[in-house]
């Protein structure tokens, strides 16, 4: 039986269901070439798309008590300057690098959200090392070297 008001649920988890196997499928034959080399395909493209299905299959069997909260005007003032900042940030990675495209968009993210600017720059530098350590080193997957190797 459903419930009008974990309506928003079942559609949610219908579009990540459809949205999880058609990121599976299109991985499979997606490669990204960056200066350093190529990238994908790669198993971590499969492992997030089992795992985005696994979880919307689990939304459809349990919704949630969540209800969506229609945002005021007022807030897009912060989000107008980050899809902006996360837009760029794809389209300059490739000719700059991971490390000198994430700093300035944490730092954006972080100033935008209330932190200042010491606090931003601080907190976007151990992430961003943090992140490329995780990802460079641990798990081997290439975050873009650019155009400086960095």
């Amino acid at each position: 039986m459903r419930f009008p008001e974990l309506e928003h649920d079942w559609r949610y988890a219908l579009v990540m269901l459809v949205f999880s196997i058609l990121y599976g499928y299109g991985g499979s034959f997606t490669e990204v070439n960056f200066y350093n080399g190529t990238v994908g395909p790669h198993h971590w493209i499969y492992l997030i798309a089992g795992i985005l299905a696994f979880l919307s299959i689990m939304l459809l069997l349990k919704p949630t008590d969540f209800k969506p909260v229609n945002l005021p005007w007022s807030t897009w003032h912060k989000r107008i300057p980050l899809l902006v900042a996360v837009l760029l940030y794809s389209f300059v990675l490739p000719y700059i690098g991971f490390v000198a495209a994430m700093i300035p968009l944490m730092v954006l993210t972080s100033m935008l959200f209330g932190a200042k600017l010491k606090q931003a720059v601080l907190s976007a530098v151990i992430m961003t090392l943090l992140c490329l350590a995780l990802f460079d080193g641990l798990l081997g997957i290439s975050l873009g070297r650019g155009l400086w190797f960095i």
